[in-house]
């Protein structure tokens, strides 16, 4: 979603394919889970923040089972995450184009520096602010 929506559909054939790639394989599994879990999130349209609360514990469940030796994975879990991490690429799917490349936005970038500014001035009644809405 994020590569598409910042550089171009995959498929396109005007879409730069190794800038596609690049921008693919850049997103941070730890910033897309702290974008998603950020309270700020709610600032979003509730199909989003639905998608994000989704993302956010498919992340967190990876990050144990990644990072944690003891933790066990049974069947049970895989028949809850495996469902609800198609229902999360389903709904990316159907987001409107404006919510996917706000969303898109909203997750690839870390919340430092100017990035932090343009989402202070966002929450604020700037004209020039970021629309997450």
């Amino acid at each position: 979603m994020s590569a598409n929506c910042c550089i171009g559909e995959e498929d396109a054939p005007d879409t730069p394919d190794k800038a596609w790639l690049e921008a693919y394989r850049s997103l941070k599994h730890g910033v897309v889970r702290s974008a998603c879990t950020h309270p700020d999130i709610n600032r979003f349209p509730d199909r989003v923040q639905s998608l994000a609360r989704s993302i956010g514990f498919l992340q967190n469940a990876r990050h144990s089972i990644d990072y944690h030796p003891r933790t066990r994975v049974d069947i049970g879990i895989s028949r809850f995450c495996v469902p609800m991490a198609r229902k999360c690429i389903k709904g990316i799917n159907e987001l409107p184009k404006k919510d996917r490349i706000a969303f898109s936005a909203w997750i690839a970038f870390e919340r430092t520096g100017g990035v932090a500014d343009a989402r202070k001035r966002a929450k604020s009644s700037d004209p020039d602010a970021l629309d997450f809405q």
